[in-house]
């Protein structure tokens, strides 16, 4: 584990997992899971995440040398946010 963050749970996890999904696949990236928690990889970025009750638990495992870790929890947050119903 390189490192770990939380985002905002949103009100309809369903809803917001398929469009999490369709967003990162695409990027060329994959989601394997569903809304309690699962695999993220995209970018040479990888990790799992877990749904807990208020938020989400994600863990990256695995990132490029150059990404800098906030530019990595950025850019995770935004697309949970921008996907988010």
């Amino acid at each position: 584990m390189l490192f770990s963050f939380k985002v905002n749970r949103p009100a309809d996890l369903k809803a917001t997992f398929i469009n999490v999904k369709k967003l990162i696949e695409e990027s060329g990236g994959s989601l394997v899971g569903d809304e309690h928690s699962g695999q993220i990889s995209s970018h040479g970025v990888e990790g799992t995440y877990k749904v807990k009750a208020n938020s989400i638990e994600i863990t990256v495992n695995k990132k490029p040398t150059g990404y800098p870790e906030f530019a990595v929890k950025s850019y995770i947050t935004k697309v949970f946010k921008k996907c988010s119903v």
